[in-house]
C-alpha cells in the first residue's frame, strides 16, 4: 500500500467522535458567520433596490466612483463593480426618496397634512420649489415624489459624466425592483429550494432504503451549503437569484460523492469496509478536487473580468466543495463505517 493509502486507513481507524467533533465545531462557527456576524446579505433581486448599468469605453475606478457617489447621494448598501465595457452600480434605496415615500404612505393612511409636508421636505433637493396647494395635497406630493425619482436618475448620470469626463456615447440603464416584488422572488426561491431538498431526500431513501445512511448524505449536503453561506457572509457575496441555483448545484455535487461512498461501503462485499471507504476516498477526492480546481479558476477569472453572475456561481461552488471535503470524509465516511460495524455485530449475535 502507498503512504497515502495508509494515511487514509489511519484516518478512518480514528475514534469517529473525534472527527464528528471537528465537524461540529466548524458547523457552529459557520452558522455564526452566516446568521449572526457578519451575517448574510441579500441581492436587490430579493430585497428590492436599484441597478444602474453604465456602458462606457472609459476605464472607471470602482472604489473612486463608490466614494464619489457616497459623497453626493444618500445611497443605502451601495456597491460598485466594473467590467471591460460597463460599470454596475447597485444600491437598496436613495434614503431621502425612501423616507419621503414612507412619510407619504403614513400621511395617506392617517390624513395628517404635516406628514405630507414632511414628505416634501425630504426630497426638496430633487424637486423644484412650488407653492403647496391647499386642495389636492396628496396628489401633489405623489407627483413630486415621482418627479424626484426621475430627477435623481438624471442627477446621478449627469454627475458621473461630469466627474469622469464621459463622452456623449456613454449610456445609463436604470433597473428597479420594488421590495414587494423582491419579497415574492425570495419566497418563491425558498419554496423551490425546499422542494428540491425534499425530493432529493425521498430519492436517496428509495435508493438505499436505510435511514442512517440517508440522513448522513443529507447532513453532508447541509454542511456544504452552510460552508458556502458562511463564506458568502464573510466576503459579502449576496444571496440572490443567481447564488440560490448555485447552492442547488452544490447539493448535486455533494450528493454525487456521498452516494458513491455509501454505495461502495454498504453494497459491495470485497475487502473490509475501511478498505472500501479508502477506495471511495481516492475516487471521491479526484472528483471533488477536479471540480474544485475548475470552480476556483472560474472564480478568479470572472473576478478579474468582473462577470458578476459567473463569479457568484463559482464562489458558491468553490467554498461549498471545500466544505464537501470535510463533510464527506470527516462526517459521512466515519458515520457509515460505524453504522456498518454495528450492523455486522448485530447480525453475528
Amino acid at each position: 500500500m502507498s503512504k497515502i493509502t495508509n494515511l487514509m486507513i489511519k484516518l478512518f481507524e480514528l475514534n469517529p467522535f473525534i472527527l464528528f467533533g471537528i465537524v461540529a465545531v466548524l458547523t457552529i462557527l459557520f452558522a455564526f458567520l452566516a446568521f449572526v456576524s457578519p451575517g448574510l446579505s441579500f441581492g436587490i433581486d430579493l430585497q428590492g433596490g436599484a441597478l444602474v448599468i453604465l456602458q462606457t469605453d472609459k476605464q472607471i475606478n470602482a472604489a473612486e466612483l463608490e466614494q464619489f457617489l457616497n459623497s453626493e447621494f444618500a445611497l443605502k448598501d451601495l456597491k460598485v463593480s466594473t467590467t471591460a465595457s460597463s460599470v454596475l452600480i447597485q444600491f437598496a434605496e436613495e434614503e431621502n426618496i425612501a423616507s419621503a415615500e414612507l412619510l407619504f404612505n403614513q400621511a395617506r393612511d392617517s390624513g395628517d397634512k404635516q406628514l405630507f409636508l414632511n414628505s416634501l421636505s425630504a426630497i426638496q433637493s430633487f424637486i423644484e420649489q412650488e407653492k403647496v396647494p391647499e386642495d389636492g395635497l396628496q396628489d401633489f406630493v405623489s407627483d413630486k415624489i415621482t418627479e424626484a425619482k426621475k430627477n435623481f436618475q438624471v442627477s446621478l448620470s449627469d454627475k458621473i459624466k461630469q466627474k469622469f469626463s464621459l463622452s456623449g456615447d456613454s449610456a445609463f440603464q436604470f433597473q428597479e425592483i420594488g421590495p414587494v416584488i423582491g419579497n415574492i422572488f425570495w419566497q418563491n426561491a425558498q419554496s423551490v429550494f425546499l422542494i428540491a431538498i425534499f425530493l432529493i431526500i425521498i430519492i436517496i431513501f428509495i435508493f438505499f432504503r436505510e435511514i442512517i445512511p440517508s440522513i448522513a448524505i443529507v447532513m453532508s449536503a447541509a454542511f456544504d451549503v452552510l460552508t458556502a453561506l458562511a463564506f458568502m457572509a464573510v466576503f459579502q457575496v449576496p444571496v440572490s437569484l443567481v447564488s440560490i441555483p448555485a447552492l442547488l448545484m452544490l447539493i448535486g455535487y455533494s450528493i454525487d460523492t456521498d452516494v458513491m461512498l455509501t454505495a461502495r461501503v454498504l453494497k459491495r462485499t470485497h475487502a473490509t469496509p475501511v478498505i472500501r471507504a479508502v477506495e471511495s476516498m481516492e475516487t471521491g477526492l479526484t472528483m471533488t478536487i477536479t471540480s474544485l480546481a475548475a470552480a476556483f479558476l472560474m472564480m478568479v477569472l470572472s473576478s478579474f473580468a468582473q462577470i458578476i453572475i459567473l463569479f457568484q456561481i463559482a464562489f458558491v461552488l468553490t467554498f461549498g466543495l471545500f466544505g464537501d471535503l470535510v463533510a464527506t470524509w470527516l462526517l459521512n465516511a466515519p458515520l457509515l463505517l460505524m453504522y456498518k460495524n454495528r450492523k455486522k455485530k448485530s447480525s453475528e449475535q
